[in-house]
């Protein structure tokens, strides 16, 4: 496959996201809250892996498909919304349980995708990068705490850059049948 230089990837993340109605609850959540704070909205999603490189959108939309099959939806349940200082992705997000499923399908994800990475895994589910994050974190607590939702399809995402830059690239629905359920703590 010949590579052009504006499909060579430099960056690519493979999300997994919601469907509806929860994705629209979800979405004007961090909307409102991003324009509150002045911050770039995004799409809320689970981030499986990050980092992605070396590869053009065909090859990665064909991996997304074979990963895409190897899974089934999941179901995460927000417990606690926390922050972190040092991460400005990551600001205000609910941290997932590191289950047995969660990690074998970012497991799965990396050799698919033939990513070596040291940084440990993280499943989070990200609500709004900003700066008094101690308070929103307990702000958005209160209003996403206990809320259950329903991943039921991967995408593919270009995120090069700024957030306003980001390109989605390919979606493709998780398989039926057993629902993995993940609990964040």
């Amino acid at each position: 496959m010949k590579e052009g230089a504006d499909d060579l990837v430099t960056g690519f993340s493979i999300w997994a996201v919601p469907g509806q109605p929860e994705a629209q609850e979800l979405e004007d959540i961090i909307r409102t809250y991003a324009q509150r704070l002045g911050m770039p909205p995004f799409l809320p999603h689970m981030t499986i892996l990050s980092g992605v490189k070396g590869l053009v959108a065909e090859e990665a939309t064909v991996k997304l498909v074979d990963l895409a099959d190897s899974m089934c939806p999941m179901e995460v349940e927000i417990e606690t919304v926390t922050f972190k200082e040092d991460l400005f992705f990551q600001c205000v997000f609910g941290l997932l349980k590191l289950t047995n499923k969660l990690t074998h399908a970012h497991e799965r994800a990396k050799q698919i995708y033939e990513v070596t990475t040291d940084v440990t895994f993280r499943p989070h589910v990200s609500d709004v990068a900003t700066g008094s994050r101690a308070e929103l974190a307990q702000e958005l607590g209160s209003c996403l705490g206990g809320k259950r939702v329903k991943m039921d399809k991967l995408q593919l995402w270009r995120t090069l850059k700024e957030v306003e830059t980001w390109e989605l690239v390919a979606e493709v629905p998780l398989r039926p049948g057993d629902v993995y359920v993940f609990r964040l703590y």
